[in-house]
């Protein structure tokens, strides 16, 4: 694994998608991969700059999922990734964000992820014009999924 622009101390310990993107009203994951050393550590997601108390959610034990407000997480050690779900998304849910491992009495590894929100697409119903939340996830790598949940 190459270090890049969003590597920062100890972020080849992580990894995941640099960029996402979600619906206004919809929700959107970003799975976070790590090393098998750091499967009994906890993992948070934060906002950048992540500092100590800018932890958004934290988890400390395993398959246990964690929510605080529109936002969770999940450890999930057999497959060594975490995920983060943003639910009911705002615009203002858009910013740069931190996939991050405490790792005690060291530097905590992060990796930085880019979520852009974009207001959603209306679509005509009977009743007239509706938006309706879906959720939309776009990876820089080109790998999308998409489902809607009605």
């Amino acid at each position: 694994m190459k270090a890049g622009p969003n590597c920062f101390p100890g972020c080849l310990s992580l990894s995941g998608p640099s960029r996402v993107t979600g619906i206004v009203g919809g929700s959107l994951s970003v799975e976070c991969r790590y090393r098998e050393e750091f499967i009994n550590n906890s993992k948070y997601w934060c906002k950048f700059p992540c500092v100590l108390l800018w932890k958004i959610v934290e988890t400390r034990e395993s398959e246990r999922e964690v929510r605080r407000g529109h936002v969770s997480i999940r450890d999930r050690p057999a497959s060594l990734t975490f995920t983060v779900t943003l639910e009911s998304l705002r615009e203002e849910d858009a910013g740069t964000y931190g996939c991050g491992i405490d790792v005690p009495f060291s530097i905590n590894p992060t990796f930085q992820v880019e979520v852009s929100v974009i207001p959603g697409e209306p679509v005509m119903s009977a009743l007239g014009l509706l938006t309706v939340p879906g959720t939309l996830t776009l990876r820089e790598n080109l790998e999308r999924r998409v489902s809607w949940d009605p």
